[in-house]
């Protein structure tokens, strides 16, 4: 298991017009949650998780919801939900934690990739850099074919993902998606926009992976999940 952030949330996500996206936030506990546009100002809630109960306002039931884990949901996305959406978070013992998550509302053109990302097979634990170049003031979102998860925002916005050991780097267009300590399940198909699919293979190796389950870290995680 990775080691897991205790409040981190991605700061920024992108989603194609007409479809949907899912704004996943790392946090310690299912606790109180509430979701709103704009900023923490913003008193009302769009989507909430309140004593156990889910609550979503009347003018936000036709475009969002809100998982039992307290992710925000966004369906059938319109230009006009491009914005910044807060999370605000009550652990139990009442300590507020407040993060605040770009969205960007986007039509996706494949042409703008000049050149696309190569796979490869790639050890247990390596680092794996896939890059893309695309043509400078259009956004490049990275995606894997498999599962449909999105990893990044915008040419201007080096962002975290839900998954602790992903990153994205920017530079004079050029996008890298970062993976981290790869374990076998980050093989898989990923993207660069809609096209251009690279295909990455993890070997396992069973001194590696009796290493892996022998490290602190694991350890320690298995300790936090039990």
């Amino acid at each position: 298991m990775r080691e897991i952030a205790e409040f981190q949330c991605p700061s920024a996500t992108f989603v194609e017009l007409g479809k949907g996206v899912l704004i996943d936030c790392l946090i310690s506990d299912v606790n109180d949650i509430y979701w709103l546009r704009g900023t923490e100002e913003d008193h009302y809630p769009i989507v909430k998780i309140e004593m156990g109960l889910k609550t979503i306002s009347k003018i936000a039931q036709d475009h969002f919801d809100i998982t039992d884990s307290g992710a925000l949901v966004i369906r059938d996305a319109s230009n006009d939900l491009t914005g910044s959406y807060v999370m605000l978070h009550y652990r139990t013992n009442h300590v507020k934690e407040v993060d605040t998550v770009t969205l960007n509302v986007t039509k996706l053109i494949d042409s703008i990739i000049t050149q696309g990302p190569s796979g490869g097979v790639f050890p247990v634990g390596s680092t794996i850099t896939l890059s893309c170049t695309f043509q400078k003031g259009y956004v490049v979102g990275w995606k894997e074919f498999e599962n449909k998860d999105i990893f990044v925002a915008d040419t201007k916005v080096t962002a975290n993902t839900k998954y602790d050991n992903f990153r994205v780097s920017l530079s004079d267009g050029i996008s890298s998606l970062l993976i981290i300590g790869a374990d076998l399940e980050d093989a898989g198909d990923y993207s660069c926009n809609t096209k251009s699919y690279a295909h990455v293979e993890i070997e396992g190796n069973a001194e590696v992976d009796s290493n892996r389950m022998n490290s602190p870290i694991l350890k320690l995680n298995e300790e936090v999940y039990q």
